[in-house]
Formats: structure tokens, sequence, C-alpha cells
């Protein structure tokens, strides 16, 4: 947010008031400033980090129980799920960074913003911020899928319950909170 105005005029508040000082100058839209990219990364982006865990955590498996997987194949195949799926989506971060500070509408579209990016810096701006984000994002998927798995184990263990979808999102909410 202290991009959108300036330090000088949120420095020291809050988050609410900051979020009403930006919608008192710039409008109310513009607290929702690149919202749609994130939307259109993020649900693909769930489903390949899904799709990717899966699929290496029955690789890593190797002809073993798979109810029963060991702790370091849970935490690898979310590093790797994470890293891939966020290497695939990524090309949309800087755009969503854009969109969020183009207050102007100077900056166009999506296809605009990608097309200008590469045509000043190459593919190589298009993934500008690449290390710092997969540093943090691998190491949070591999946790994160690793607790879910182990409360899905813990809390529903009977896909035939009634309940089970309900505990199963229950499990995901809290394995997100890490």
């Amino acid at each position: 947010m202290m991009r959108i105005l300036g330090v000088q005029e949120i420095a020291g508040k809050s988050l609410l008031r900051s979020i009403y000082k930006i919608a008192q100058t710039k409008g109310i839209h513009s607290i929702f400033r690149g919202s749609a990219v994130s939307c259109i990364r993020e649900f693909p982006g769930a489903g390949l980090m899904f799709f990717f865990y899966e699929r290496f955590k029955s690789t890593l498996m190797d002809n073993k129980k798979p109810e029963d997987p060991e702790f370091p194949v849970h935490v690898l195949s979310g590093a790797m799920a994470g890293f891939m799926s966020s290497t695939i989506t990524y090309v949309l971060d800087p755009v969503k960074t854009t969109m969020a500070g183009d207050f102007d509408g100077k900056a166009g579209n999506i296809r605009t913003i990608l097309k200008n990016t590469y045509r000043k810096d190459g593919l190589r701006g298009l993934y500008h911020g690449y290390t710092a984000t997969m540093c943090s994002v691998t190491p949070y998927i591999a946790l994160n899928m690793t607790c879910f798995d182990y409360l899905k184990s813990v809390f529903a263990r009977k896909p035939d319950s009634p309940y089970f979808s309900l505990v199963n999102m229950i499990c995901g909410s809290f394995s997100g909170m890490i």
C-alpha cells in the first residue's frame, strides 16, 4: 500500500486507515487493482500444485503402501509441487505488480504488459524476482502439503463418511494457516 500512495501519506497508519486513504484518494476500485490477475494465476496454480504433489508422491513411493508414505516423501513432493506450479504460473506475478501500481491506466491489459515486459527485458523480465519467490514458496508448499496429508490421515480416514468433504476442507484450511 505504501507504494500506491507514497510512504508519507500512510506511514504509521493502521491497515484500515491506509485502505480508507487509498480508496478516498484513488477510488475504491484501486484497492482491488491486480486482483483479477491473482485469480487467473491462482486457480490453475492450485490445480497444478495438487496434480504435481500427487504425481511426485506416487513416484517417490515406489511400490510402497499408498496409505502410509514416509515424512520425507511428503516434504519432497510438496517442495517439488510448489516449485513446478509456481514456475509455470510465475509470469503473471510481475503483471499483477504492474497493474496494482498503475493508477493512470497506462500499463494496459495483461497481454500488453506481458508483451511490453518481454520486449524491454526479454524472458528474464517475465521472471524478475523468481528466485526470491521460489525461496519462500517451495518450503511453504512443502510444509502446507505435508500438514494437509497428516491432518487428513488423522481426521479424514473414512471416505464413505457424509462429512468426508467437510473434514477434508477443514484440514486444508488448517494446513493453509501455517
